[in-house]
């Protein structure tokens, strides 16, 4: 057996898993996002901001052929900066247009955002060019797309004085 193949559990394997595990767990607890996950058997994917990216639209394929229920939570409060990849595409979004003469990707670039005066700011303080907040932005986008505007519940997590809540 690799390394990976001890990390790695197969989704469906995972969600059995998940099952046996709600069966045995206490019915009782104050923990916001224990008592929030206790409703049901999820999958969850943790992102600053839920966007429709590919990462997003397998993450949904995964979890409803595994019959979980896909939940994204987000972390608004985080800072923005442009050194971290998955922040920066919020705000310079790719677009893949095709395939080029020689095989590779074709793509475009737009930036929504004034990334240097963006750096530094708590996300949910981010305004796109025409003044909408980044967040809002990018949930107009899920809905705008109708494999996912009800596909996933979004919930912002929050956290307070180092305490989650919700």
């Amino acid at each position: 057996m690799t390394a990976i193949q001890r990390l790695y559990i197969p989704p469906l394997q995972a969600a059995q898993e998940l099952a046996r595990r709600r069966v045995l767990r206490s019915p009782t607890t104050t923990d916001f996002l224990e008592s929030f996950l206790a409703r049901n058997t999820y999958a969850v994917l943790f992102r600053q901001v839920a966007s429709p990216t590919l990462e997003f639209f397998r993450f949904i394929s995964l979890a409803s052929s595994c019959g979980l229920v896909p939940v994204v939570l987000e972390y608004r409060q985080d800072k923005f900066v442009t050194r971290n990849p998955i922040k920066y595409s919020l705000a310079r979004m790719s677009f893949l247009n095709g395939v080029g003469r020689h095989g590779g990707r074709r793509m475009t670039h737009l930036s929504v955002v004034d990334l240097p005066d963006a750096d530094g700011r708590r996300l949910e303080e981010v305004s796109t060019y025409w003044g909408q907040s980044l967040v809002d932005f990018h949930h107009e986008l899920l809905t705008l797309s109708p494999s996912a505007s009800h596909a996933a519940h979004i919930d912002p997590i929050l956290f307070t004085g180092g305490v989650l809540s919700g």
